[in-house]
């Protein structure tokens, strides 16, 4: 799958799962349990989605309950998996878009002057609703 290669391929995912994989050994238990008890801690979410695919990874994500990690530990994580600004929102993909060219007609600077103003019209308007000045909006 392309989006699973794009985060396999960075270093960033790496780091992340070596933090992980830290933290679960240092307690005994796993990483699956380590990043599902992190995420139920954090202050905006409400649910945690478990992803098992058999009765033992549900057991075993279902030891995250009672789990609460330290403040270094979450630190740690925190730390790691903090956003990078160039990537956010989108990453790579968002970053193509900004510059991406679109096919097809073109419209250039001198048609968009020739264009005239748009007018709206009172019965295009809801009940009630008061018709904004004449040459408001302009294409």
């Amino acid at each position: 799958m392309e989006a699973y290669d794009r985060r396999a391929g960075s270093d960033r995912t790496w780091h992340i799962v070596d933090t992980l994989s830290a933290i679960a050994t240092g307690r005994g238990i796993s990483s699956a349990q380590v990043a599902l008890a992190w995420l139920a801690d954090r202050p905006a979410v409400t649910s945690v989605i478990l992803g098992a695919r058999s009765v033992e990874q549900l057991v075993d994500n279902l030891g995250m309950a009672d789990l609460h990690q330290s403040s270094d530990e979450l630190a740690r994580l925190d730390s790691v998996s903090a956003p990078v600004t160039a990537d956010y929102p989108y990453g790579a993909p968002g970053l193509e878009q900004r510059s991406r060219q679109i096919a097809g007609g073109s419209l250039t600077a001198s048609r968009t002057r020739s264009m005239p103003p748009v007018r709206v019209a009172e019965t295009n308007l809801p009940r009630g609703v008061p018709a904004p000045p004449q040459g408001w909006l302009s294409r």
